[in-house]
């Protein structure tokens, strides 16, 4: 019963996570993408934010999902399909906003880790202790904190991506 229950949370997690309503194009052009690209490094952390998903109203903090930078043309983030890649200029084109923050923590570290969690299913419960499945910033903070990182926690038992900028230099916001 626990196991139908969990199957049918994701479904409807997946299904807000997806659905939008733009009224708008979106807000990062073609020059702001440039300018992540000239200025990215593996270690750093993106985080972006759009103004028409539903789950942008249910997650706290101005960016609602983050991922972390491998390599130039490689992230890490979990979405609900689980832990994988994607490249940087896809991770922000059509959104409505980015912040690329570069932490303080051994950037070799941090990419290590978040590419140790790749395949990890995605965390619909959003449990802190769990560490078999990682919902998006809950990975970001466990790769950081590989990194030597101590991020405080603004909401009790759970990381937001405004946690993650308070504790590091933000490189570009737009």
């Amino acid at each position: 019963m626990r196991q139908l229950v969990y199957k049918a949370w994701s479904r409807v997690l997946s299904w807000v996570g997806d659905f939008q309503y733009r009224a708008a194009p979106p807000k990062v052009r073609a020059c702001h993408v440039r300018r992540l690209l000239e200025l990215v490094q593996p270690g750093d952390v993106v985080c972006r934010k759009y103004c028409w998903y539903l789950d942008a109203y249910l997650i706290p903090g101005k960016y609602s999902h983050s991922g972390v930078v491998v390599s130039d043309h490689r992230m890490v983030h979990s979405v609900s399909e689980g832990v994988t890649f994607i490249d940087p200029m896809d991770f922000i084109k059509d959104t409505d906003g980015f912040v690329l923050i570069r932490p303080s923590a051994d950037a070799e570290m941090v990419t290590a880790a978040a590419m140790d969690m790749v395949g990890k299913p995605y965390d619909f419960m959003f449990d802190l202790l769990d560490k078999d499945a990682m919902y998006c910033h809950e990975m970001t903070l466990a790769a950081l904190e590989a990194g030597g990182m101590k991020i405080s926690l603004s909401h009790p038992g759970r990381v937001i991506a405004d946690d993650l900028i308070a504790c590091c230099k933000v490189v570009y916001e737009i």
